[in-house]
């Protein structure tokens, strides 16, 4: 499942596949989009009955310093079921899985 409208009120609905093959549901809601230095997001691991588990506001920017690019990525829990611990005990991890991958895609890309 893959869904996105990358606008302020814009819906985010994809999955999250761990390496184990396991797959998390995500749903969101873009907060702010200001192309291409800014993206504010929230965004919630879904349990079984379709419900947030847990709610983070995420904040990715991107700034030019000298031939490259500085990404800045800012993460805070807004909401939380008690089940929600387990599930954020990954996050920092899931997040440094994604950059690897987005590392990968951009040098494959630059080549």
């Amino acid at each position: 499942m893959k869904s996105w409208k990358a606008r302020a009120g814009g819906d985010i609905l994809l999955d999250m596949n761990a390496p184990n093959g396991a797959v998390f549901p995500m749903g969101g809601k873009f907060v702010e989009v200001k192309s291409p230095e800014k993206i504010v997001f929230e965004s919630a691991a879904l349990g079984p009955d379709g419900k947030a588990i847990f709610v983070v506001l995420n904040s990715v920017t991107l700034e030019d310093e000298g031939a490259g690019t500085r990404l800045t990525i800012g993460a805070k829990v807004v909401r939380m079921r008690p089940e929600a611990q387990m599930y954020l005990k990954g996050q920092k991890k899931g997040w440094s899985q994604s950059l690897d991958r987005l590392e990968t895609l951009v040098t494959g890309m630059t080549r």
